[in-house]
């Protein structure tokens, strides 16, 4: 997964980051939306069919 690797090496060990979301959408069209936090589980949340209001 280069992806992943992308990911990890443009956050690297950056301790200020509080949350990173992370969009995947698959071949079929499913979506889906993981959430990390600081310091809680992740979330994922199925079916992000809304487009996000924070985006600029």
């Amino acid at each position: 997964m280069d992806w992943l690797r992308y990911l990890r090496d443009a956050v690297g060990e950056d301790e200020d980051i509080e949350e990173i979301e992370v969009k995947v959408e698959y071949e079929d069209g499913t979506k889906k939306k993981w959430i990390f936090s600081r310091n809680q589980d992740p979330v994922l949340e199925d079916n992000d069919d809304e487009d996000d209001e924070d985006e600029d």
